[in-house]
């Protein structure tokens, strides 16, 4: 992988990384084009730059950076933050500000500012939360909804098949249950 000389992009002074990102992530660098899992996972494999994303997705307002070093060092090491040594962080500190954090930055992952050493979350985030294991983010799989609405119309039809409920014709029964099947098909193609 070639180094491409680093050149001033946007005001907060962050630099193009385009030479140090690599290959696989290099696509989707600073464009519009959404990732493809494979992208995904080569940029979730690091777990610095996961706890990263998971704490910042924990909290909607920025973090600094010295923040995310002390979290994410106290985690490794199985310490409390104010147990923390000086080289437990240094290592954290070192990685995260001359790696994990600009290329995420430059993935668009998260914003940061290194002048001011906040880091808030970026316009990228929401499409990684489905891969990261943050409680409160993970949206049900439309799978599951399909599920349990078929589970609900087969316990329903199986009551109407043992005449418990003689109201419901099973014509009526498969009307109303493909109504709700469009409907919900309708609402997920929507969102």
């Amino acid at each position: 992988m070639s180094a491409e000389p680093l050149t001033p992009t946007r005001s907060t002074g962050t630099r193009d990384l385009v030479g140090r990102v690599p290959d696989s992530l290099r696509a989707f660098v600073r464009s519009e084009h959404r990732l493809e899992k494979e992208e995904v996972f080569d940029l979730l494999y690091n777990p610095r730059r996961r706890a990263t994303l998971q704490l910042l997705a924990r909290r909607d307002r920025p973090r600094t950076m010295d923040d995310l070093v002390d979290r994410i060092a106290a985690e490794e090491n199985d310490v409390p933050i104010d147990e923390l040594e000086r080289q437990q962080r240094r290592r954290v500190h070192v990685s995260l500000y001359q790696t994990h954090l600009p290329l995420l930055d430059s993935v668009d992952a998260i914003e940061y500012d290194p002048e001011t050493k906040a880091v808030a979350p970026g316009a990228c985030l929401e499409e990684l939360l489905p891969y990261l294991d943050v409680p409160g983010t993970t949206r049900v799989p439309w799978r599951t909804y399909y599920g349990r609405v078929l589970a609900g119309y087969a316990c329903l039809g199986a009551v109407v098949l043992g005449g418990l409920v003689g109201a419901l014709s099973l014509s009526t029964l498969a009307l109303v249950t493909t109504v709700l099947f469009l409907a919900l098909a309708l609402v997920q193609g929507s969102y």
